[in-house]
């Protein structure tokens, strides 16, 4: 059935009949709930504060499609984030959205989500799993403790491998005396460790994504719920189409997988050719393979992982996290005279772009006066929310997490060094002793 959108408003009561109050509402749109149905299974949650004449917040439910870019699923607008209103919220998502099982749910740790979670059956195994996102726990630690306490957190989460997700648990060991190794051994380690996740993520580590398209957003939140709606609309509308143009694109060119994918499955490729592989049992499908010793680096390369094929895992983790052949997975299907493509999951390909994008298609909205009449109750703005005097606070506070990825953005990639004087930071086009070395050659 076509489906435009599927709302929901919570109203209160009031003296007078006929009238109510709002409350909150839930929107999402139809090609958003048919597309999500061809999405990876892995939604992120996030939610921001308005800026308009009324207080208010605005959270988002957000997905990623095969080219690992931000496909919205869902929106609402609440007083604030609380038990209540985040269980309304993921509430309605399961029940106008999608009744999947084994959803992935990222989140930060607030504690009115996890207060819900805890009793909600339908957001726990195996209906749904819940992941805590890397970038707000490592925040977390730089508030409790340092950053580079907090820094180390957030390393250690994102490691794939359990090797290397312990050295960096044995670094963190020694920057706290093992306080903080302490602290997260009360938190489940599927949770936050991506190295034990088992597959739930998809490689998604963090809620960037819904930060993210609440940034798109910005402009809408400071406008009147029923603009805010419908900026909304009009965002999925351009989003959708031109998405759905460059998966019709790419598969006219003979493409079958995204760009995305298949930048990821060539950089793999490559690495699989210095790879030595051992077979141990064709029938079951175990080989061993063999990395090569790294020139650069003394803690990478030269290391054994174990490939089973007919599972479709190896234990460095990549193809179980992002459903596409790791390098060692490719180096046992070129011995095999194997096709390792068949190995790489439907979410990447581009036919499953084209299904998110266009399983429904928006259409444009009525005018006014060819809305079909209402004869609901009269809804009236809550005064309780009316802003006070003074000018609105229109951007979000900075925090601990917003001070670390500007760091990171302002680390340089490389030192700049000048050929001329050895010095760093310029070349030697810009370098203050060029003039002296051009005139200390004598003429020919």
């Amino acid at each position: 059935m076509w489906i435009i959108c599927r709302t929901h408003i919570i109203t209160k009561e009031t003296a007078r009949p006929g009238h109510v109050i709002f409350d909150a509402v839930f929107w999402a749109f139809g090609p958003a709930i048919e597309g999500f149905k061809h999405c990876r299974p892995v939604i992120s949650v996030d939610g921001t504060f308005l800026t308009g004449k009324y207080k208010g917040t605005l959270l988002v439910a957000v997905s990623q499609d095969a080219e690992n870019q931000i496909f919205p699923i869902a929106f609402a607008i609440i007083e604030k984030e609380n038990k209540e209103n985040w269980g309304w919220f993921l509430d309605c998502i399961r029940f106008y959205v999608t009744q999947r099982q084994g959803l992935c749910l990222i989140s930060d740790r607030h504690a009115g989500l996890l207060s819900y979670l805890k009793g909600a059956p339908q957001w726990r195994p195996p209906a749904a799993y819940h992941r805590y996102c890397a970038r707000h726990l490592g925040v977390n630690y730089i508030r409790r403790y340092n950053k580079t306490v907090g820094d180390q957190v957030k390393l250690a989460a994102c490691e794939i491998q359990v090797r290397k997700f312990e050295i960096e648990m044995q670094k963190l060991q020694r920057f706290s005396d093992g306080a903080v190794n302490k602290d997260l051994e009360e938190l489940p380690l599927r949770k936050w460790s991506y190295a034990h996740d088992g597959g739930r993520r998809y490689g998604s580590r963090t809620t960037n994504l819904s930060e993210s398209f609440n940034g798109v957003l910005k402009e809408a939140r400071h406008l009147p719920i029923v603009a805010t709606i419908r900026t909304t609309f009009y965002k999925c509308v351009t989003y959708f189409n031109d998405y759905a143009v460059k998966a019709r694109e790419g598969i006219e060119s003979g493409k079958t997988f995204s760009k995305f994918a298949t930048e990821k499955y060539d950089e793999w490729r490559m690495r699989a050719r210095r790879h030595q592989v051992i077979e141990f049992d064709r029938e079951t499908g175990i080989y061993e393979v063999r990395t090569p010793i790294n020139p650069t680096s003394p803690y990478k390369g030269n290391r054994r992982h174990t490939v089973h094929l007919n599972e479709q895992t190896c234990t460095c983790n990549k193809m179980q996290q992002w459903r596409m052949p790791c390098s060692h997975v490719i180096a046992v299907c070129n011995k095999m005279a194997i096709d390792p493509t068949r190995f790489i999951g439907n979410v990447w390909r581009l036919d499953s772009n084209i299904a998110i994008y266009s399983s429904e298609t928006f259409v444009p909205l009525h005018d006014k006066p060819y809305w079909p009449s209402y004869d609901g109750p009269i809804i009236h703005p809550d005064e309780e929310r009316l802003r006070g005097r003074g000018r609105p606070q229109v951007n979000r506070f900075r925090n601990e997490m917003d001070m670390m990825d500007d760091w990171l953005e302002a680390q340089p990639s490389h030192k700049q060094s000048c050929t001329l004087c050895g010095g760093h930071g310029h070349n030697k086009r810009k370098c203050s002793k060029r003039g002296e070395a051009s005139s200390s050659v004598p003429n020919m």
